[in-house]
């Protein structure tokens, strides 16, 4: 059965999200006013930075008069593989994300038609479209995976997209844990560029902003809204859980203990370190592969035990006699026919 919650990353559909006004009201204005062109958006892990960028991405034309709506080219792009990104890969990605957008619009498209990226082609494609007074808008996701690849993503690569920013070529709209000048402390970095004109904190939900969540698509009863919204509080992936936990409950004809203990075991989860919960992931996933593995030792266990016999026997006959010889090999015969019959 298909709800109107999810706990699973980022928001896609525009009609399943909720609030955020202001913050997209914020993002409008800045985007609007030329003079500001550079703007971090940060808070705690699923507090809804990927859903609000990817939210903008989708709905800024909506948002816009229609004078200024050839203005600006609006994309998201997620940096979550940038830790094995090399320099070009970071312009290749964005370039094909703006090929996608204007695939109709020939005159903006061919700039972007290139095979072999650079730093100077592709400050060379943002200075053709500045000219058509064009404006790509980057919602940029996870820029900390970026920063954790310090080799490549390094100072001059930072200071160049500054200079780009500055020149009004382009305008990035950055998604991030910790503000960017925090980033810049953690990672190293001494370049202006982790000094944005504005940041956007994202909080947890004002209570309009619950009830506008818990009330999607009419599912959740009354005492049902009150339960999940003392379960999660006011944190967007909280309630969205507790929400998606309730109506798994109600489905599977289970008690309301059932839908808590849910509830919190994938809390829990959600709350470990990253590669704890990709370790976790796998190993449900091995679950199947553990039992076949015990199985298969239990019936290789007297083979294993056999072969160390007669490797100590071995051991301790330097110069076996033919004899015995033949025995000992007869014997690791007997144990590999025995082995094959039981597998």
């Amino acid at each position: 059965m298909s709800y109107p919650f999810s706990a699973n990353g980022k928001i896609e559909k525009s009609e399943l999200f909720v609030g955020r006004k202001y913050e997209l009201d914020f993002l409008t204005n800045r985007m609007l006013n030329i003079s500001l062109t550079s703007l971090n958006v940060y808070g705690e892990p699923s507090i809804g930075k990927s859903s609000l960028l990817y939210h903008f991405y989708l709905t800024w034309i909506n948002r816009v008069s229609n004078k200024d709506k050839d203005k600006f080219i609006v994309i998201y792009l997620s940096l979550q593989e940038a830790y094995r990104y090399c320099e070009e890969d970071f312009y290749r990605q964005v370039a094909a994300e703006l090929r996608n957008t204007v695939k109709d619009k020939p005159q903006l498209l061919e700039p972007w038609c290139v095979n072999h990226w650079k730093r100077e082609i592709f400050t060379e494609s943002l200075s053709y479209w500045k000219k058509q007074n064009v404006l790509p808008v980057l919602c940029v996701d996870d820029i900390e995976k970026a920063l954790e690849n310090k080799h490549i993503f390094n100072e001059v690569f930072f200071d160049n997209l500054l200079k780009l920013i500055c020149d009004k070529q382009i305008m990035l709209i950055i998604a991030s844990t910790q503000s960017l000048s925090d980033c810049k402390v953690k990672y190293g970095f001494s370049s202006l560029f982790f000094n944005p004109t504005h940041n956007v904190h994202l909080h947890g939900f004002l209570e309009a902003e619950i009830t506008e969540l818990l009330s999607l698509g009419g599912i959740l009863t009354r005492t049902e809204r009150k339960l999940a919204q003392y379960w999660g509080q006011s944190h967007p992936y909280k309630l969205q859980l507790a929400a998606l936990s309730l109506c798994e409950a109600r489905q599977y004809s289970e008690p309301e203990k059932w839908a808590k203990l849910r509830f919190d075991a994938q809390l829990h989860t959600f709350q470990l370190p990253k590669y704890v919960q990709w370790l976790d992931v796998r190993l449900k996933w091995l679950k199947p592969v553990n039992k076949w593995l015990g199985e298969i030792y239990d019936k290789l266990h007297p083979f294993i035990l056999g072969i160390v016999i007669i490797a100590v026997a071995f051991f301790l006959i330097k110069s076996p006699s033919e004899e015995v010889f033949e025995f000992l090999v007869q014997q690791i015969i007997d144990f590999f026919l025995k082995i094959w019959k039981t597998i």
